[in-house]
């Protein structure tokens, strides 16, 4: 990509304005994208690139010291996990600036309602549909706040509770100059005892965990509540198209007059075409959604799933570990709670997106088509190969993501779980 394109795909600021002004952004939790640069100009969301880049050399070499000169595998699993989070806010930020111009045409088609059905929807059927809006909505409100607050108490365990815990037992008598009193333990060459340069290391140890966090939290919340929505679509189209006989019928009388209505009219299969017609448009535009949407994640979900399958993995060994206290496991153990979450997240909404698009073809069965002519019966029975393919939310493009990804990054941590396990008990007897 060269420059031109890439500042282009970043997107104008009346663009970006635009979008934060919509009141679809301040719905789903859009103040959380702008807070931490995944959705806002270019010099915050960089500025939060190159900080934490800046940070990933002193990582590596915290975790070249644990395994090679103090071996603290506790330590050396904490500073991976840190790692891995870095590399996954990196992607997040980049991502989310680079394909923009997917998210802001998400927010578009949600401010017109994706699809207009115009004059073909029965009070019924759009009664029935409200009700499943406004379920979602709720339902949206709810997951999106418990997870919110979730993310927040994590950011209080590892920013206050941990630094306290590993502070306790400090005697001062340890000068290898790793820092473990920070919400992020790195090896720094400053004393700590040196006020004016460990403030400066405290300010940036404690910005780069809130940025972690809520880089973590956006990304998650985000998904979810645009997950929520584009699932309310691919039922109201599962709805127009389990109801659109009755649909036809009332636009009939809408046009016609008349309560006497044979399903061989040509009258009525004019209005039938209308109504199928516009729920193939619907379908159409709720497609063009989802498609912004897994581009927008593509690279994010692949990063995620790869890193969680090796965090899990090195949890396994270091819950195991015979030399590793209680202190680290504990620390971890929290870390992997919010991993398995934040996996799982991803893994639940695919495994939904993938459910309710294929459920279309069943709603479409259950249209009273045994009552209708075979002229009808062919338009349905086109119209239910259409609509049965999946929707897929991609990893990369590597791999679906649903429940049995996850279930998949879970088998694979503990295969090599287990091979590690095995080299390490060689090693150990060799010694």
């Amino acid at each position: 990509m060269g420059l031109a394109k890439f500042f282009k795909s970043i997107g104008s600021k009346k663009d970006r304005d635009s979008v934060v002004d919509s009141p679809v952004f301040k719905d789903n939790w859009g103040i959380v994208m702008v807070r931490v640069g995944m959705y806002s100009g270019f010099v915050v969301p960089y500025a939060n690139v190159v900080w934490t880049t800046a940070h990933l050399p002193f990582l590596f070499y915290t975790a070249y010291h644990c395994i090679a000169l103090d071996f603290d595998f506790g330590l050396f699993c904490s500073t991976c996990h840190y790692i891995l989070m870095m590399t996954s806010v990196c992607t997040s930020i980049v991502n989310c600036q680079v394909n923009s111009h997917h998210f802001e045409a998400m927010v578009r088609l949600l401010e017109m309602d994706v699809y207009k059905y115009k004059d073909t929807i029965d009070p019924l059927t759009e009664e029935i549909m409200a009700t499943e809006k406004d379920t979602m909505a709720k339902r949206k409100k709810s997951y999106s706040t418990v997870m919110f607050w979730l993310f927040m108490a994590a950011a209080g365990i590892s920013m206050i509770f941990f630094p306290i815990l590993f502070k306790i037992p400090d005697t001062g008598e340890k000068i290898d100059y790793i820092h473990r009193d920070l919400p992020v333990v790195v090896w720094y060459p400053i004393d700590k005892y040196s006020w004016s340069g460990y403030l400066w290391l405290l300010f940036t140890e404690y910005w780069i965990a809130f940025v972690i966090i809520m880089v973590v939290a956006g990304t998650d919340i985000t998904f979810l509540c645009y997950a929520e929505e584009g699932v309310y679509h691919l039922k109201a189209v599962g709805l127009t198209l389990r109801y659109v006989l009755r649909r036809a019928r009332f636009l009939y009388k809408k046009r016609y007059g008349g309560d006497d209505i044979s399903h061989k009219d040509p009258k009525f299969h004019a209005c039938l075409k209308v109504c199928l017609k516009q729920s193939i448009q619907h379908h159409y535009e709720i497609l063009k959604y989802f498609n912004h949407l897994d581009r927008l994640y593509f690279f994010i979900l692949l990063v995620i799933v790869l890193s969680s399958t090796f965090m899990l993995c090195i949890s396994g060994i270091l819950f195991v570990a015979e030399n590793v206290d209680m202190k680290p496991k504990l620390q971890f153990f929290c870390y992997l709670i919010t991993l398995i979450l934040h996996t799982f997240t991803f893994s639940w909404y695919g495994e939904i997106i993938a459910n309710t698009s294929m459920d279309l073809s069943g709603d479409l069965y259950e249209s009273e088509w045994e009552d209708c002519s075979d002229v009808v019966r062919r338009y349905l029975l086109i119209m239910q190969a259409y609509v049965g393919q999946p929707v897929i939310i991609s990893a990369g493009g590597f791999m679906a993501v649903n429940l049995n990804t996850f279930g998949n990054v879970l088998s694979s941590s503990y295969s090599y779980f287990n091979l590690l396990s095995v080299m390490m008990a060689r090693g150990n007897d060799g010694n």
